[in-house]
């Protein structure tokens, strides 16, 4: 019997974000750097920043090839604005990853369940500054389906502070075809808290979610949205 041998592990060692920059810097290496790969590509939309009463923000910035266990890289500002609001809000910070996080030759990167997270610039909010969200009224939806960018209009947002949260898997569209028959799809692949910051709401949608609101709407006479009730907090 010929023996198996076992795959390198790479493991994080600790793992730091910049609120100024936008820059994750994660400390990793492989127990056996004798196996270790020239290069690996890390997926970062398996990591998720957890902050305070377990709310968590699920990263979306694009996969990165690196060729050292220990790497940065500068979020896109989708997530650098998730994630200062969700941490402004706390005192600890965790961060968690999915199993294959990291994948290449010939090593495996197991599933962090829940590890540190150290931050720095952290900007403070006054919570006199935070409004309620019922001053929030929706007077416009425009959707890009090029670009799968949602843009929401709404009365009192440039009122607010950065803290302002958009529950995604409120929205809904419905598209009726000449039959008269209706489609409904709810947003579901999009992280549902998404902070924003400026007079409109501006989210990028999930490849997942952006295919099947293309295809509602090249098939519809009609396109309309509708957003449950609590769909933004603060």
């Amino acid at each position: 019997m010929v023996a198996m041998s076992e795959k390198t592990k790479l493991t994080v060692k600790s793992i730091a974000y910049d609120a100024a920059t936008g820059a994750l810097s994660i400390d990793s290496g492989f127990d056996d750097t004798s196996n270790a790969p020239q290069s690996f590509t890390v997926a970062l939309d398996r990591f998720s920043i957890k902050g305070q009463s377990n709310s968590s923000y699920k990263l979306t910035t694009s996969s990165i090839s690196v060729s050292a266990g220990s790497f940065s890289v500068t979020l896109n500002d989708t997530d650098k604005i998730a994630i200062n609001n969700l941490l402004g809000a706390s005192t600890s910070y965790r961060f968690s990853a999915e199993s294959e996080w990291a994948t290449g030759d010939g090593f495996e990167a197991k599933k962090i369940e829940s590890a540190s997270l150290n931050v720095s610039n952290l900007p403070s909010v006054p919570a006199s500054n935070v409004p309620q969200v019922s001053q929030l009224t929706i007077t416009k939806v425009d959707y890009d389906a090029a670009t799968g960018k949602l843009l929401i209009s709404a009365d009192g947002v440039s009122l607010l502070s950065n803290s302002l949260s958009i529950i995604i898997g409120k929205f809904k569209f419905t598209g009726k075809d000449e039959d008269g028959d209706t489609e409904t799809h709810t947003l579901e692949k999009t992280p549902d808290s998404i902070a924003v910051s400026g007079a409109t709401i501006s989210i990028d949608l999930h490849h997942d979610d952006v295919e099947e609101i293309n295809e509602l709407v090249n098939g519809s006479v009609s396109v309309s949205v509708s957003v449950d009730q609590g769909w933004a907090t603060g």
